[in-house]
Parts: structure tokens; C-alpha cells; sequence
């Protein structure tokens, strides 16, 4: 949670090892806190995350991607 407080995408990049972390919770809130990194590639690391095990880490991976306003995080494959 410090680290996504610096809004710094360097800080970011440190956090991007909690998205493959086995507990949820870390899972989740890695989500919010890799939002300094270009919203490309925060939703490049998010949208696998989609298929996460866990309800809640989906649903905050969702979150997240509808903050990045990326383009890619609202093209459905169907």
C-alpha cells in the first residue's frame, strides 16, 4: 500500500511481482497499487488476472482495469 501511495511508476514496477502472489489479498491490492505504470501496461499485467481463482481478486482486477481507461480492457473476445 506505500508503494501505490508514491504514485511512481518505478514503485509500480516492484508491485507487479504481487499479481502472481498466492494469497488474494496481495493479489488484489497489487492491483490498485501497479496503476502508476502507462495504462497500457497496467492492463497488459491485469486482463490475465481476470481468470484469478478468487471472486474478490477479479473483482478488484476489474476495478483497476476500468481505472486505466485503456481501450484494451473493455474489447470483449465475444
Amino acid at each position: 500500500m506505500r508503494l501505490r501511495a508514491m504514485h511512481n511508476p518505478e514503485a509500480s514496477r516492484v508491485t507487479l511481482q504481487g499479481l502472481r502472489d498466492p494469497e488474494a489479498i496481495v493479489r488484489a491490492t497489487a492491483a490498485a497499487a501497479i496503476l502508476s505504470l502507462s495504462p497500457g501496461e497496467s492492463a497488459a499485467n491485469l486482463i490475465p488476472l481476470l481468470n484469478d481463482k478468487d471472486e474478490f481478486v477479479r473483482r478488484e482486477i476489474a476495478y483497476a482495469l476500468g481505472k486505466t481507461q485503456n481501450r484494451a480492457a473493455s474489447v470483449s473476445p465475444y
